[in-house]
């Protein structure tokens, strides 16, 4: 019961929201739907100028929090190599056990 309730809610809220897009794709507010409207509105050139602005503010500020992380992150600790035998000669072979 639990489940069918909660399950309800987000299918009724999917129902509202599905009419809400079809509502601003289709229904016209004057000689054009709000899609048009908005598609006008963005395609001006002081629409365009400020999404230019607010693209590279928002690249900029990436870069610098990228830079900001990675300069305050801890250092890898050092691997040590295990040592080296350079021995000239061959190892002696152990006495074979009774």
């Amino acid at each position: 019961m639990f489940g069918l309730g909660n399950l309800g809610r987000r299918c009724f809220e999917s129902v509202v929201g599905l009419f809400a897009v079809l509502g601003f794709l289709y229904v016209p507010l004057g000689h054009h739907t709000g899609f048009e409207h908005a598609k006008a509105v963005l395609s001006t050139p002081a629409a365009t100028a400020a999404i230019a602005d607010v693209s590279a503010a928002a690249l900029s500020l990436r870069e610098r929090a990228l830079a900001y992380v990675t300069s305050r992150a801890p250092e890898p600790a050092p691997r040590e190599a295990p040592p080296k035998s350079h021995r000239s000669e061959p190892r002696a072979v152990p006495p074979k056990l009774k």
